[in-house]
């Protein structure tokens, strides 16, 4: 072989390395540029939206609309911290056992749906504690639901959503739900304030769905706090999640249930380029109307 072949083979085989170093180097680019995130969509009658496609999505950060990559239904296991007061003593809530069957249903819907979900449970009445974690296994959190009872006295409802937040960082999987079982009824003692929890909460990657028990008001009410409200409000609406109020035992099974049912059929939606800072905010619309979007409105992780 002449030395002008071997330089001439030479330069072809260079070249391509060249290219195809190219070409992986902008196909990483391009992943390390996307987003996935996980949405709901609830419509008017509190039922998930399931028959939805990329096209009928659009997301933008800012005023920046992204591409939509993908949209499928979500099969990335769950991971679910449930955090509950125990709704403690109350001239309406005193049947406990409504909230533990309604919980053991709640686990169970998550169970079939997501045959790999992780689920962990805390309690916050009077202090964080945890009753079982993610490698607790089903036995023990099926015993610790089946023992929870209620207490007098005030709870601590944005200590456990910090705490919940934290625990999420070690989370099994990306999609991440805080589930919140709470009665308004009651005092919150909590040490955080909300700018803490909020930044926590979306540090986590979690969203924060909550289960609202009202007190009888002709037995006093509801105990108002606005720090309290501003985590579930605002904390839910920001991180993807949503909050539903019952106001009796017999209400709680069916409000669960319909949290499973948005939560088990949630979107999956990949899009980019994904730019965005920490003050940016994301966008999700439907083509579809009557309908509530439920997707993070937080983008840069803080």
């Amino acid at each position: 072989m002449t030395g002008r072949w071997r330089r001439g083979i030479v330069s072809v085989m260079t070249a391509g390395v060249v290219c195809l170093t190219a070409g992986l180097a902008a196909s990483v680019t391009r992943a390390q540029n996307r987003e996935r995130i996980f949405v709901a969509i609830e419509d008017k009658a509190g039922a998930p939206v399931v028959d939805l496609t990329a096209s009928d999505f659009a997301v933008r950060i800012d005023t920046t609309d992204q591409e939509i990559v993908s949209v499928t239904r979500a099969t990335t296991p769950l991971s679910v911290i449930v955090i509950t007061d125990q709704l403690g003593a109350n001239s309406t809530w005193s049947r406990f056992s409504d909230l533990r069957q309604s919980l053991a249903a709640f686990v169970g819907a998550l169970r079939r749906g997501s045959e790999d979900a992780k689920i962990a449970l805390m309690t916050f009445d009077r202090t964080p504690r945890v009753r079982a974690t993610f490698d607790s296994g089903r036995a023990i959190l099926d015993r610790e639901i089946e023992r929870l009872t209620g207490t007098d006295g005030g709870s601590v409802l944005l200590d456990a959503v910090a705490e919940a937040a934290k625990a999420m960082l070690r989370a099994p999987s990306a999609r991440r739900v805080i589930l919140n079982v709470y009665a308004s009824y009651r005092a919150d003692d909590s040490a955080m304030r909300t700018n803490e929890v909020g930044s926590l909460l979306s540090l986590s990657g979690a969203s924060l769905w909550s289960l609202e028990a009202v007190g009888d008001l002709a037995a006093g009410g509801n105990f108002p706090s606005a720090q309290r409200e501003m985590v579930v409000g605002e904390g839910g609406r920001l991180s993807g999640g949503t909050r539903v109020t019952v106001t009796s035992p017999d209400q709680l099974k069916p409000a669960l249930d319909r949290l499973a049912a948005l939560i088990l059929n949630q979107y999956e939606v990949v899009y980019g380029p994904a730019h965005g800072t920490r003050q940016s905010q994301r966008l999700v619309a439907v083509r579809r109307e009557n309908v509530k979007v439920l997707a993070p409105v937080w983008v840069a992780r803080q």
